[in-house]
């Protein structure tokens, strides 16, 4: 809002976003963010499937200091599901047997996200604002 008590376009914002896939196993994830300075704020929203049916889901933020998510567990059978958070993971994806749990990191090139636990295939879309 500026002082007219008007809302006024924040021209200094940048985004940038993009997709990918990651491996069980596959260790650390590096993004190319592409703005040229260290984001204010990276978003990750993750997604896995187990051929059982069930359905993995994680929307997670970095803001410089704090790594956050807010997860989902669903077993299509109907027998398990659940919800919960992460103050300290950007991604969490747990299915009870196999588990992708990460953290992130930044700068005016990268994010860095670190494998806390790496058993899961997934795929990934990203969000960063600088």
């Amino acid at each position: 809002m500026n002082g007219a008590g008007n809302w006024a376009a924040i021209s200094s914002l940048v985004a940038k976003n993009g997709s990918g896939s990651h491996t069980a196993v596959g260790g650390n994830i590096t993004i190319a963010h592409g703005l040229g300075v260290t984001p204010k704020l990276v978003r990750i929203s993750a997604y896995a499937r187990k051929s059982s049916g069930v359905d993995l889901e994680s929307n997670g933020a970095y803001n410089g200091t704090t790594n956050s998510c807010a997860y989902r567990y669903y077993n299509s059978g109907g027998s398990t599901d659940g919800i919960g958070n992460s103050t300290t993971r950007i991604i969490y994806l747990d299915e009870g047997i196999n588990t992708a749990a990460f953290t992130a990191t930044m700068d005016s090139t990268n994010i860095t996200l670190t494998a806390n636990s790496d058993g899961k295939d997934f795929n990934y879309e990203w969000e960063a604002i600088g």
